[in-house]
């Protein structure tokens, strides 16, 4: 059987997790399409219980460090069979990252051989904290740090840390193989961003919102094969309490959508597994 393997990455509270947990529902759920299960996945209830909690009209908590690195799920492509492998890391293992400058576990074994990184953004982030964590300490992204604090111990500035960790990936990728990355930046919360600001597409949104990061991918197009995706898991914000009885009340496994520019212009698709299928190269 050949193994597909696609590395999620991003810092803490990106969304990895509970988008691993949403794809999982259209993917079991799913009788059409090129992309299908195949078996059952070792870790199944670990990925039931949190898309079970999305079910039930809430977003998953964020990753436990206890939580088994490797998510495999089996698939079928057509009728080309593989397993998927997931590493769902907590977001901290990639703050560890950039200040211990060495990659955790076997991820030298998996950098080489991956189809493909999906590496996640959330749409709005703060300015300064590497960390969502110690931000929510203090209040959320309108906090005010309490005087005399000194924050130098905060860490770098957010898109620092983002474009620091793929700088390193593509790095050691070439070192191992000298082959192309395959790099799917999935901004996480598309919903939370006004209709206007939706439509100027993902990869404006990162020339914008991200523009080191955006500065490095575009001037390693030869050692990059790079997509932007703007990925809202069911459409709207499951802390609103009308927009969660909507969710409640329909089918969830049919909601959500992805913004993306793969064809050059700016598209809308109802299918929230566009980066994976992308990644595999198993686009419908």
């Amino acid at each position: 059987m050949t193994t597909e393997t696609i590395l999620f990455a991003g810092p803490s509270a990106a969304g990895k997790s509970n988008y691993l947990f949403r794809a999982w529902l259209s993917i079991a759920k799913s009788r059409e399409g090129r992309l299908r299960t195949n078996g059952t996945p070792d870790e199944l209830d670990y990925i039931w219980e949190g898309s079970n909690r999305q079910l039930s009209g809430e977003f998953a908590q964020k990753t436990q460090l206890d939580v088994s690195e490797m998510i495999v799920i089996p698939l079928m492509v057509d009728e080309r069979k593989l397993e998927l492998t997931v590493p769902d890391r907590p977001g901290e293992d990639w703050s560890n990252l950039y200040f211990d400058r060495r990659f955790p576990g076997h991820w030298d074994e998996l950098i080489t051989s991956a189809s493909g990184i999906l590496f996640f953004l959330p749409s709005q982030i703060p300015d300064d904290p590497i960390d969502r964590m110690q931000t929510d300490q203090f209040g959320g992204s309108n906090a005010t740090m309490a005087q005399g604090k000194d924050m130098s111990l905060s860490g770098p500035p957010m898109q620092t840390l983002i474009t620091d960790v793929i700088m390193m990936c593509v790095e050691r990728r070439r070192q191992l193989n000298g082959r192309p990355m395959k790099l799917g930046i999935v901004v996480t919360a598309w919903d939370m961003l006004h209709d206007e600001d939706q439509w100027i597409g993902p990869l404006d949104h990162l020339r914008q919102e991200h523009k080191l990061l955006h500065d490095f991918v575009s001037t390693n197009a030869d050692v990059l094969d790079m997509s932007v995706f703007g990925v809202s898991l069911f459409g709207g914000d499951l802390n609103d309490e009308e927009f969660r009885a909507e969710v409640l009340a329909g089918e969830p496994s049919r909601m959500g959508y992805t913004f993306h520019n793969l064809q050059g212009a700016v598209e809308r698709s109802d299918d929230v597994l566009l980066p994976i299928k992308w990644a595999l190269d198993a686009l419908d």
